[in-house]
Protein backbone atom coordinates (compact mmCIF):
# COMPACT_ATOMS: atom_id res chain seq x y z
CA UNK A 1 0.00 0.00 0.00
CA UNK A 2 1.39 3.38 -0.94
CA UNK A 3 2.06 6.04 1.64
CA UNK A 4 1.04 9.61 1.09
CA UNK A 5 2.05 13.09 2.15
CA UNK A 6 -0.42 15.95 2.45
CA UNK A 7 -0.41 19.70 2.59
CA UNK A 8 -3.49 21.48 3.89
CA UNK A 9 -3.75 25.22 3.16
CA UNK A 10 -6.39 27.13 5.10
CA UNK A 11 -7.25 30.74 4.40
CA UNK A 12 -9.59 31.17 7.36
CA UNK A 13 -8.86 30.68 11.04
CA UNK A 14 -9.53 27.33 12.65
CA UNK A 15 -12.71 27.07 14.74
CA UNK A 16 -12.34 25.41 18.12
CA UNK A 17 -15.26 23.71 19.87
CA UNK A 18 -15.39 22.90 23.57
CA UNK A 19 -18.00 20.14 23.24
CA UNK A 20 -16.69 16.62 23.78
CA UNK A 21 -17.27 14.56 20.66
CA UNK A 22 -17.12 10.77 20.60
CA UNK A 23 -18.14 7.51 19.04
CA UNK A 24 -19.31 4.60 21.16
CA UNK A 25 -17.64 1.20 21.46
CA UNK A 26 -20.47 -1.33 21.82
CA UNK A 27 -19.47 -4.52 23.69
CA UNK A 28 -22.58 -6.53 24.52
CA UNK A 29 -22.22 -9.87 26.27
CA UNK A 30 -25.36 -11.99 26.20
CA UNK A 31 -28.08 -10.28 28.20
CA UNK A 32 -25.66 -7.52 29.22
CA UNK A 33 -26.14 -5.26 26.23
CA UNK A 34 -24.86 -1.98 24.81
CA UNK A 35 -27.11 -0.33 22.24
CA UNK A 36 -29.02 2.83 21.37
CA UNK A 37 -32.81 2.63 21.39
CA UNK A 38 -34.66 5.13 19.21
CA UNK A 39 -38.43 5.04 19.63
CA UNK A 40 -40.45 3.95 16.62
CA UNK A 41 -41.60 7.10 14.86
CA UNK A 42 -42.87 8.26 11.46
CA UNK A 43 -39.91 10.66 11.35
CA UNK A 44 -37.58 7.74 10.62
CA UNK A 45 -39.80 5.94 8.11
CA UNK A 46 -38.83 6.99 4.57
CA UNK A 47 -41.00 5.70 1.75
CA UNK A 48 -39.82 5.82 -1.87
CA UNK A 49 -36.13 6.38 -1.20
CA UNK A 50 -33.63 5.79 1.59
CA UNK A 51 -29.94 6.16 2.36
CA UNK A 52 -28.47 4.78 5.60
CA UNK A 53 -24.87 5.61 6.51
CA UNK A 54 -22.52 4.85 9.41
CA UNK A 55 -18.84 4.76 10.27
CA UNK A 56 -17.91 1.49 12.00
CA UNK A 57 -14.80 0.02 13.64
CA UNK A 58 -15.52 -3.64 14.49
CA UNK A 59 -13.47 -5.38 17.17
CA UNK A 60 -14.48 -8.99 16.50
CA UNK A 61 -15.21 -11.30 13.61
CA UNK A 62 -19.01 -11.02 13.26
CA UNK A 63 -19.30 -14.49 11.75
CA UNK A 64 -19.80 -15.99 15.20
CA UNK A 65 -23.02 -14.05 15.77
CA UNK A 66 -24.94 -14.02 12.52
CA UNK A 67 -27.70 -11.43 11.98
CA UNK A 68 -26.05 -8.89 14.28
CA UNK A 69 -26.92 -5.33 13.41
CA UNK A 70 -25.15 -1.99 12.99
CA UNK A 71 -28.49 -0.21 12.56
CA UNK A 72 -31.82 -2.00 12.61
CA UNK A 73 -35.41 -0.79 12.24
CA UNK A 74 -36.76 -4.10 11.03
CA UNK A 75 -39.56 -6.56 11.72
CA UNK A 76 -39.27 -10.19 10.58
CA UNK A 77 -42.24 -11.94 12.20
CA UNK A 78 -43.52 -14.12 9.38
CA UNK A 79 -43.38 -14.24 5.58
CA UNK A 80 -46.16 -11.64 5.39
CA UNK A 81 -45.48 -9.67 8.59
CA UNK A 82 -42.31 -7.79 7.67
CA UNK A 83 -41.31 -4.12 7.62
CA UNK A 84 -38.39 -1.70 7.71
CA UNK A 85 -34.68 -1.66 6.91
CA UNK A 86 -31.36 -2.65 8.48
CA UNK A 87 -27.60 -2.93 8.10
CA UNK A 88 -26.99 -6.48 9.35
CA UNK A 89 -24.46 -9.27 9.00
CA UNK A 90 -25.58 -12.39 7.15
CA UNK A 91 -23.59 -15.19 5.50
CA UNK A 92 -20.21 -13.50 5.69
CA UNK A 93 -21.18 -9.99 4.57
CA UNK A 94 -22.65 -6.80 5.98
CA UNK A 95 -25.85 -6.29 4.00
CA UNK A 96 -28.37 -3.49 3.52
CA UNK A 97 -31.89 -4.88 3.79
CA UNK A 98 -35.12 -3.14 2.76
CA UNK A 99 -38.65 -4.54 3.00
CA UNK A 100 -40.95 -3.13 0.33
CA UNK A 101 -44.69 -3.19 -0.16
CA UNK A 102 -44.48 -5.53 -3.15
CA UNK A 103 -42.29 -8.24 -1.61
CA UNK A 104 -42.97 -11.13 0.75
CA UNK A 105 -40.79 -13.39 2.85
CA UNK A 106 -37.78 -11.06 2.68
CA UNK A 107 -36.20 -12.97 5.58
CA UNK A 108 -35.53 -15.89 3.25
CA UNK A 109 -33.90 -13.49 0.75
CA UNK A 110 -31.51 -11.67 3.11
CA UNK A 111 -28.47 -13.43 1.66
CA UNK A 112 -29.37 -12.06 -1.79
CA UNK A 113 -29.08 -8.40 -0.79
CA UNK A 114 -25.76 -6.68 -1.62
CA UNK A 115 -23.06 -6.88 1.02
CA UNK A 116 -19.47 -6.05 1.87
CA UNK A 117 -16.64 -7.29 4.03
CA UNK A 118 -15.30 -4.97 6.74
CA UNK A 119 -12.03 -5.25 8.65
CA UNK A 120 -12.54 -6.21 12.30
CA UNK A 121 -9.12 -5.46 13.82
CA UNK A 122 -10.46 -2.82 16.20
CA UNK A 123 -8.33 -0.12 14.55
CA UNK A 124 -9.82 0.41 11.09
CA UNK A 125 -12.77 2.74 10.49
CA UNK A 126 -14.95 1.85 7.49
CA UNK A 127 -17.79 3.87 6.03
CA UNK A 128 -20.88 1.86 5.03
CA UNK A 129 -23.84 3.24 3.11
CA UNK A 130 -26.93 1.52 1.75
CA UNK A 131 -29.44 3.03 -0.68
CA UNK A 132 -32.82 2.14 -2.17
CA UNK A 133 -34.42 4.18 -4.96
CA UNK A 134 -37.75 2.42 -5.34
CA UNK A 135 -36.27 -0.32 -7.50
CA UNK A 136 -32.65 -1.15 -6.66
CA UNK A 137 -30.72 -1.68 -3.43
CA UNK A 138 -27.03 -0.72 -3.47
CA UNK A 139 -24.27 -0.83 -0.89
CA UNK A 140 -21.17 1.37 -0.69
CA UNK A 141 -17.85 0.89 1.10
CA UNK A 142 -15.86 4.06 1.81
CA UNK A 143 -18.00 5.87 -0.75
CA UNK A 144 -17.60 3.38 -3.61
CA UNK A 145 -20.42 1.10 -4.75
CA UNK A 146 -19.58 -2.56 -4.23
CA UNK A 147 -20.89 -5.19 -6.61
CA UNK A 148 -24.07 -5.04 -8.63
CA UNK A 149 -27.31 -3.39 -7.58
CA UNK A 150 -29.97 -5.77 -6.25
CA UNK A 151 -33.29 -5.32 -8.01
CA UNK A 152 -36.05 -5.76 -5.45
CA UNK A 153 -38.81 -7.96 -6.85
CA UNK A 154 -41.71 -5.61 -7.49
CA UNK A 155 -39.98 -2.62 -5.93
CA UNK A 156 -42.34 -0.02 -4.56
CA UNK A 157 -42.49 1.92 -1.30
CA UNK A 158 -40.76 0.76 1.85
CA UNK A 159 -43.25 -1.22 3.93
CA UNK A 160 -44.01 0.17 7.41
CA UNK A 161 -47.43 -1.39 7.98
CA UNK A 162 -46.05 -4.20 10.14
CA UNK A 163 -43.30 -2.45 12.08
CA UNK A 164 -43.50 -3.54 15.73
CA UNK A 165 -40.11 -2.61 17.09
CA UNK A 166 -38.00 0.41 17.97
CA UNK A 167 -34.99 1.45 15.93
CA UNK A 168 -31.64 0.28 17.27
CA UNK A 169 -28.01 1.28 16.80
CA UNK A 170 -25.59 -1.46 17.82
CA UNK A 171 -27.84 -4.50 17.56
CA UNK A 172 -30.54 -6.24 15.53
CA UNK A 173 -33.22 -7.22 18.06
CA UNK A 174 -31.87 -9.26 20.96
CA UNK A 175 -28.56 -9.51 22.79
CA UNK A 176 -27.26 -12.41 20.71
CA UNK A 177 -27.42 -10.20 17.61
CA UNK A 178 -25.29 -7.32 18.87
CA UNK A 179 -22.55 -5.46 17.00
CA UNK A 180 -19.15 -5.41 18.70
CA UNK A 181 -17.06 -2.34 18.01
CA UNK A 182 -17.36 1.41 17.60
CA UNK A 183 -20.07 3.23 15.66
CA UNK A 184 -20.24 6.90 14.75
CA UNK A 185 -22.00 9.32 12.38
CA UNK A 186 -25.23 7.39 11.79
CA UNK A 187 -27.24 9.17 9.09
CA UNK A 188 -30.71 8.45 7.72
CA UNK A 189 -32.02 10.11 4.55
CA UNK A 190 -35.41 9.90 2.85
CA UNK A 191 -33.70 10.00 -0.55
CA UNK A 192 -31.46 7.63 -2.44
CA UNK A 193 -28.13 9.46 -2.56
CA UNK A 194 -25.73 9.18 -5.46
CA UNK A 195 -22.20 7.84 -5.05
CA UNK A 196 -20.71 11.31 -5.56
CA UNK A 197 -22.92 12.73 -2.78
CA UNK A 198 -21.95 9.99 -0.35
CA UNK A 199 -18.28 10.45 -1.20
CA UNK A 200 -18.45 14.22 -0.75
CA UNK A 201 -19.89 14.22 2.78
CA UNK A 202 -18.73 10.97 4.39
CA UNK A 203 -15.62 12.60 5.89
CA UNK A 204 -17.30 15.68 7.31
CA UNK A 205 -19.82 16.42 10.03
CA UNK A 206 -23.22 17.54 8.79
CA UNK A 207 -25.09 20.68 9.74
CA UNK A 208 -28.35 18.79 10.26
CA UNK A 209 -30.39 20.80 7.75
CA UNK A 210 -29.24 19.03 4.59
CA UNK A 211 -32.03 18.26 2.12
CA UNK A 212 -33.47 14.81 2.67
CA UNK A 213 -31.76 14.22 6.02
CA UNK A 214 -34.31 12.94 8.57
CA UNK A 215 -32.06 11.39 11.25
CA UNK A 216 -28.49 12.17 12.34
CA UNK A 217 -26.92 10.59 15.42
CA UNK A 218 -23.24 11.56 15.78
CA UNK A 219 -22.67 10.78 19.50
CA UNK A 220 -21.42 14.33 20.11
CA UNK A 221 -23.44 14.92 23.28
CA UNK A 222 -20.70 15.22 25.91
CA UNK A 223 -20.97 11.49 26.66
CA UNK A 224 -24.62 11.78 27.57
CA UNK A 225 -26.99 8.81 27.78
CA UNK A 226 -29.15 10.75 25.33
CA UNK A 227 -27.89 10.33 21.76
CA UNK A 228 -29.61 13.23 20.11
CA UNK A 229 -30.73 13.42 16.50
CA UNK A 230 -29.28 16.61 15.04
CA UNK A 231 -32.16 17.35 12.67
CA UNK A 232 -35.30 19.38 13.20
CA UNK A 233 -38.00 17.06 14.50
CA UNK A 234 -35.47 14.27 14.94
CA UNK A 235 -36.02 11.44 17.40
CA UNK A 236 -33.36 11.18 20.10
CA UNK A 237 -31.98 7.83 21.17
CA UNK A 238 -31.33 6.38 24.61
CA UNK A 239 -27.91 4.80 25.18
CA UNK A 240 -28.28 1.54 27.11
CA UNK A 241 -24.97 0.48 28.69
CA UNK A 242 -25.26 -2.75 30.64
CA UNK A 243 -22.50 -4.39 28.63
CA UNK A 244 -18.73 -3.78 28.64
CA UNK A 245 -18.74 -0.88 26.19
CA UNK A 246 -17.30 2.60 26.63
CA UNK A 247 -16.85 5.88 24.84
CA UNK A 248 -14.33 5.91 22.02
CA UNK A 249 -12.64 8.66 20.07
CA UNK A 250 -14.69 10.66 17.62
CA UNK A 251 -14.32 9.49 14.04
CA UNK A 252 -13.29 13.09 13.28
CA UNK A 253 -10.45 13.45 15.81
CA UNK A 254 -8.83 16.18 13.74
CA UNK A 255 -6.82 15.91 10.57
CA UNK A 256 -3.89 18.29 11.14
CA UNK A 257 -0.56 17.01 12.39
CA UNK A 258 1.30 20.31 12.39
CA UNK A 259 0.53 24.03 11.96
CA UNK A 260 3.04 26.21 10.17
CA UNK A 261 3.11 29.84 9.01
CA UNK A 262 4.94 31.72 6.29
CA UNK A 263 7.36 32.88 8.99
CA UNK A 264 8.58 29.29 9.27
CA UNK A 265 9.72 29.23 5.65
CA UNK A 266 12.00 27.90 4.32
CA UNK A 267 10.72 24.90 6.23
CA UNK A 268 11.70 21.26 6.21
CA UNK A 269 10.46 18.31 8.21
CA UNK A 270 11.03 14.57 8.18
CA UNK A 271 7.90 12.57 9.05
CA UNK A 272 7.80 8.84 9.55
CA UNK A 273 5.03 7.98 7.13
CA UNK A 274 5.24 4.33 8.09
CA UNK A 275 3.75 4.94 11.55
CA UNK A 276 1.59 8.06 11.08
CA UNK A 277 -2.22 7.86 11.21
CA UNK A 278 -4.40 7.37 8.15
CA UNK A 279 -6.67 10.40 8.63
CA UNK A 280 -7.33 11.19 4.97
CA UNK A 281 -8.73 8.91 2.30
CA UNK A 282 -7.47 9.94 -1.14
CA UNK A 283 -8.46 6.89 -3.11
CA UNK A 284 -10.61 9.19 -5.24
CA UNK A 285 -11.23 12.87 -5.95
CA UNK A 286 -14.55 14.26 -7.15
CA UNK A 287 -14.36 16.75 -10.01
CA UNK A 288 -16.66 19.78 -10.17
CA UNK A 289 -18.67 17.94 -12.81
CA UNK A 290 -19.38 15.09 -10.43
CA UNK A 291 -17.05 12.66 -12.19
CA UNK A 292 -14.45 10.95 -10.02
CA UNK A 293 -10.70 10.56 -10.46
CA UNK A 294 -9.71 7.29 -8.82
CA UNK A 295 -6.09 6.49 -8.05
CA UNK A 296 -6.15 3.81 -5.35
CA UNK A 297 -3.63 5.71 -3.21
CA UNK A 298 -4.40 5.36 0.46
CA UNK A 299 -1.98 4.98 3.33
CA UNK A 300 -0.41 6.80 6.24
CA UNK A 301 -0.39 10.58 6.01
CA UNK A 302 1.08 13.71 7.56
CA UNK A 303 -0.89 16.93 7.22
CA UNK A 304 0.35 20.50 7.52
CA UNK A 305 -1.98 23.41 8.10
CA UNK A 306 -0.78 26.68 6.59
CA UNK A 307 -2.89 29.80 7.16
CA UNK A 308 -2.30 32.58 4.63
CA UNK A 309 -3.40 36.20 4.95
CA UNK A 310 -2.74 36.97 1.29
CA UNK A 311 -2.00 35.20 -1.97
CA UNK A 312 1.42 33.60 -1.76
CA UNK A 313 3.52 31.37 -3.99
CA UNK A 314 4.39 28.16 -2.16
CA UNK A 315 7.03 25.73 -3.44
CA UNK A 316 6.98 22.15 -2.19
CA UNK A 317 9.54 19.46 -2.87
CA UNK A 318 10.21 15.91 -1.71
CA UNK A 319 13.30 15.70 -3.88
CA UNK A 320 15.88 14.62 -1.31
CA UNK A 321 17.46 11.51 0.13
CA UNK A 322 15.27 11.65 3.26
CA UNK A 323 12.16 10.80 1.21
CA UNK A 324 12.35 7.03 1.41
CA UNK A 325 8.72 6.02 0.79
CA UNK A 326 6.33 6.54 -2.08
CA UNK A 327 4.62 9.93 -1.73
CA UNK A 328 1.53 11.67 -3.00
CA UNK A 329 0.66 15.34 -2.44
CA UNK A 330 -2.83 16.79 -2.06
CA UNK A 331 -3.77 20.39 -1.27
CA UNK A 332 -7.10 21.41 0.29
CA UNK A 333 -8.60 24.77 1.25
CA UNK A 334 -10.81 23.67 4.16
CA UNK A 335 -9.77 21.64 7.15
CA UNK A 336 -10.88 18.00 7.12
CA UNK A 337 -13.00 18.61 4.01
CA UNK A 338 -11.93 16.33 1.15
CA UNK A 339 -14.32 18.07 -1.25
CA UNK A 340 -12.22 21.27 -0.98
CA UNK A 341 -9.27 19.78 -2.87
CA UNK A 342 -7.50 21.96 -5.42
CA UNK A 343 -4.55 19.78 -6.43
CA UNK A 344 -3.43 16.17 -6.39
CA UNK A 345 -0.26 14.60 -7.73
CA UNK A 346 1.19 11.12 -7.48
CA UNK A 347 4.90 11.30 -8.40
CA UNK A 348 6.70 13.81 -10.57
CA UNK A 349 6.33 11.69 -13.69
CA UNK A 350 2.52 11.71 -13.49
CA UNK A 351 -0.06 14.41 -14.07
CA UNK A 352 -1.13 17.09 -11.62
CA UNK A 353 -4.94 16.96 -11.34
CA UNK A 354 -7.31 19.89 -10.67
CA UNK A 355 -11.02 20.00 -9.71
CA UNK A 356 -12.04 21.22 -13.17
CA UNK A 357 -10.66 17.92 -14.56
CA UNK A 358 -7.71 19.69 -16.18
CA UNK A 359 -4.24 18.24 -15.67
CA UNK A 360 -0.67 19.08 -16.57
CA UNK A 361 2.79 17.55 -16.26
CA UNK A 362 6.28 18.88 -15.56
CA UNK A 363 9.75 17.40 -15.74
CA UNK A 364 11.65 17.42 -12.46
CA UNK A 365 15.36 16.81 -12.68
CA UNK A 366 15.85 15.08 -9.34
CA UNK A 367 15.45 11.76 -7.56
CA UNK A 368 14.29 10.80 -4.10
CA UNK A 369 15.66 8.42 -1.50
CA UNK A 370 13.04 5.81 -2.37
CA UNK A 371 15.60 3.23 -3.45
CA UNK A 372 13.40 0.76 -5.31
CA UNK A 373 11.77 3.49 -7.45
CA UNK A 374 13.55 6.85 -7.04
CA UNK A 375 11.34 8.44 -9.71
CA UNK A 376 8.15 7.73 -7.76
CA UNK A 377 8.55 10.17 -4.88
CA UNK A 378 10.46 13.09 -6.42
CA UNK A 379 8.49 16.33 -6.60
Amino acid sequence: MSNKFYLLFLITAQLIFSQENNSYNFQSNGESQDFVKIGSDLQNQPSMGITLEAWVKPTENPASYNMNGIVSYLTFQSEIIESGFALIFKNGLWRFIVVTSNTEDVFQQVQDFPGIEVQFDGNTWTHIAGTYDGTDVKIFKNGIQQGEAFEVDGGGEINWSNINTDMFIGKYIDGSNSFKGSIDEVRLWEISREQSDIMQTKNEELEGDEEGLIGYWNFNDNQSSTVSSKVEGGVDGELITTGNGDWDENFFPGCVDEEITVLDFPYSNVSNLVIEDNDWDVTSFTYNSGEIHSNGADGMDYTYKLTLSELTDIYVTTCDSETNVDVQIAIYTSECDPSSWILFQDDSNTEIFYPDAENESFDFDCISGFESNPNWANM
